[in-house]
C-alpha cells in the first residue's frame, strides 16, 4: 500500500495539489488575485462584486504579461489575448 501525501490550498480548500511548491503558488495567486478584486471594488463602485473577483483572479493569473506590459513591454497582452477563449 502506497501512502501519497497531498497538500491542500489555505485559501481554496477544494483544491488538492501533489506538492507544497504548488499550493502556495495557487495560494499567493489567491492573495494577490483579492487585493486587486479589493482595489478594483474600491475604485470602482459600479463593478459587481463577481466582476471585481473575476477581473482579480484574470490579472492575477496572468500578472507575468501584465507585469512586463507595465515595464513597457505591450507585445506581452497579446500572449493573453491569443490565449482568451473566443466568444
Amino acid at each position: 500500500m502506497a501512502v501519497e501525501i497531498l497538500y491542500r490550498s489555505s485559501r481554496d480548500e477544494a483544491k488538492i495539489f501533489m506538492d507544497r511548491k504548488s499550493a502556495d503558488a495557487h495560494d499567493q495567486m489567491l492573495e494577490l488575485a483579492e487585493g486587486i478584486a479589493e482595489t478594483l471594488a474600491r475604485n470602482f463602485p459600479e463593478l459587481t462584486e463577481k466582476q471585481s473577483e473575476d477581473l482579480g483572479i484574470f490579472m492575477a493569473k496572468n500578472r507575468p504579461a501584465f507585469a512586463a506590459a507595465f515595464k513597457g513591454n505591450l507585445a506581452t497582452l497579446a500572449e493573453i489575448n491569443s490565449a482568451a477563449p473566443s466568444e
